[in-house]
């Protein structure tokens, strides 16, 4: 499922600035007087279809996401980016009819950049998620369980509640289970970081995937699937990377605020140029105030950075329970 929505997300990002660059190119022949195919109708033709597949197909996400935020009466990123890409677009339209600056390829590029930063952030996911992934495969692919007294090789999977398993000297514990014939040593430094052996003996919990080093020891499943301890760990850490840590909120904070003044500021500029009789010029100054004004690393740098820092601290055995333990540690001495 991770890996469908990095390969969705990486296509729209490639098609977008694969159409958005012919625009640039037609662009350049426009204002070097020489447009495509001779006739500047076909030319302008051209360029409204690419960015119409750029701004509203491939980028529909970016417009619906948008669309809910406005009904909850809360602006993020995307109403900016796509009001902004809206007004180019249309403002494009009118060329079709009136001489007037063109904006076909700032709408696409700013969707397309957009959709690229998306593609950033869900493979920084997607990597975070395979890391947690090779936790789960860390343990045992198969277990030998007692059947009427004959022992009985199994895939992990099919493992269940009571079943009676015999590992050997050397074996990785199959599932998190209780001793109940033997004694042993086992290393639990992957679980819990100690280097040294644990001494278990009947009665004991062992937990799946640590190693048994010494004795021969028959124990009876607690745990499988995802009630094991390694799973719940990987639940841990994926709940980590979705929680919100208190500078996300402050720049979501931001956002609130920023989002709603650029409106604002656009809106002042359309009228203030509108009295000034000069209507084209007040809708390029407003669509320039939406373009430039949005900052969409805000949006995605925290959640990028959060996501990546805890999927690496898992390769490495760092298991982070809470977000916000990230922005703690850089205060730490």
């Amino acid at each position: 499922e991770e890996k469908k929505l990095v390969e969705q997300a990486k296509l729209r990002a490639i098609w977008a600035l694969i159409l958005s660059v012919p625009l640039m190119g037609t662009m350049a022949m426009m204002y070097l007087k020489k447009p495509l195919f001779g006739s500047p109708f076909l030319q302008l033709t051209l360029e409204a279809i690419l960015a119409f597949i750029v701004v509203y197909i491939i980028g529909f996400k970016v417009h619906l996401s948008a669309l809910r935020a406005i009904r909850q009466f809360y602006a993020n990123m995307d109403v900016l980016i796509s009001i902004g890409t809206s007004v180019a677009f249309f403002f494009g339209v009118v060329a079709f009819f009136v001489e007037v600056p063109v904006f076909f390829e700032i709408a696409a590029f700013i969707m397309a950049f957009q959709l690229l930063g998306r593609y950033l952030e869900t493979r920084a996911r997607g990597k975070t998620s395979e890391a947690l992934r090779e936790l789960l495969k860390l343990g045992a692919k198969t277990a030998r369980i007692l059947v009427d007294g004959k022992e009985r090789e199994i895939p992990i999977e099919e493992l269940k509640v009571g079943d009676i398993i015999v590992v050997r000297p050397g074996e990785k514990i199959p599932t998190d289970s209780k001793i109940i014939e033997g004694h042993s040593a086992v290393d639990e430094s992957m679980a819990t970081g100690e280097s040294l052996p644990v001494e278990k003996k009947v009665g004991d919990r062992v937990i799946g995937a640590t190693i048994n080093q010494e004795g021969l020891l028959k124990i009876e499943t607690e745990k499988v699937g995802k009630d094991t301890f390694f799973a719940q760990v990987v639940k841990l850490v994926e709940e980590a990377q979705r929680s919100r840590i208190p500078i996300q909120e402050f720049a979501d904070k931001i956002t609130s605020y920023f989002v709603p003044a650029v409106l604002i500021i656009a809106l002042v500029t359309v009228v203030g140029w509108l009295i000034l009789g000069k209507f084209f010029v007040a809708i390029v100054a407003a669509i320039t105030v939406l373009i430039i004004a949005c900052p969409c690393a805000l949006g995605l740098a925290t959640p990028t950075a959060l996501t990546v820092g805890i999927g690496r601290g898992a390769k490495q055995g760092i298991l982070i329970r809470r977000g916000e333990a990230i922005e703690l540690m850089g205060k730490t001495k």
